[in-house]
């Protein structure tokens, strides 16, 4: 069995992230990382805020993450339905629609950090990150393992991209001002 060089690796996966299939697909791969970089860093934290009445820090948090509950049932509602729609319809009209259920959750956080409130908006607004979050992710993987002749290349720039995007991403959440006396510190 012969090893390929560093170097070879390397200048596959420069090729490959070059090439017109998978400049296509980037897009997407970025928003995964971006997508991740939001509901893990500042999701929990938006809803932490609209318990402003609780004075108990511990107690925001805690329905905060009763709220991320439907997160997780979104995950799953997510991945079959983006599997139901790639069987049926093909790749194509999935990636459609990811960008309508991406659409529709960014419109719907928009909508709750204009009066950010805890009540059931928080919890449908968690739930659509997870359906957006586990349609996206399995159409993404699925691309990746049907769409391209060797399957290592393109799994490796998906994790190099989306741990790009979620690095920059962070670091950008870490420099917004985030009016820290409403988290009770």
């Amino acid at each position: 069995m012969e090893v390929e060089s560093f170097r070879t690796n390397v200048t596959k996966v420069w090729k490959m992230t070059i090439s017109k299939r998978m400049r296509w697909f980037l897009p997407q791969l970025l928003w995964i990382g971006i997508s991740i970089a939001i509901y893990t860093g500042i999701l929990v934290p938006m809803i932490t805020l609209s318990l402003k009445d609780h004075p108990d820090i511990n107690t925001r948090f805690e329905k905060s993450m009763y709220a991320m509950v439907s997160f997780g049932f979104g995950e799953i509602v997510g991945g079959l339905l983006i599997g139901q729609v790639v069987d049926r319809k093909g790749s194509k009209p999935a990636a459609l629609v990811n960008m309508g259920l991406v659409f529709v959750t960014v419109l719907l956080t928009v909508i709750y950090l204009q009066d950010p409130e805890y009540n059931a908006f928080v919890f449908l607004m968690a739930f659509m990150w997870g359906v957006e979050d586990g349609s996206v992710n399995t159409h993404c993987l699925e691309m990746l393992g049907f769409e391209f002749e060797d399957n290592t290349l393109p799994f490796s720039i998906f994790s190099m991209f989306e741990a790009i995007a979620v690095f920059i991403f962070q670091l950008i959440q870490s420099l917004v001002n985030d009016n820290a006396k409403s988290y009770g510190t």
